[in-house]
């Protein structure tokens, strides 16, 4: 990569606080969107059907993914503590 593409991209330098705030925000969208979908679901009087099962279900998994990264990047932090000094 060229000097000037490394100068203009220096801004978009990546780092597990960037990655996992954007991992929030995102889990954060898709839950207002399935509590939308929800209230839409209700005020319009349709029944809930198996898609919307599905929704949730996926929902619980992308939580469960987020926190489970959070835990061990927490757990591997913590475990170097006492390597080779």
């Amino acid at each position: 990569m060229s000097k000037v593409h490394r100068e203009r991209f220096a801004y978009m330098a990546w780092n597990v606080t960037n990655f996992l705030a954007l991992s929030a925000a995102l889990a954060v969208l898709a839950t207002v969107s399935v509590a939308l979908r929800f209230w839409a679901h209700t005020k319009s009087g349709n029944k809930v059907g198996p898609d919307d099962a599905l929704i949730v279900a996926a929902l619980v998994s992308l939580i469960d993914i987020l926190l489970l990264d959070k835990v061990t990047n927490i757990i591997s932090a913590g475990c170097n503590q006492h390597g080779n000094n």
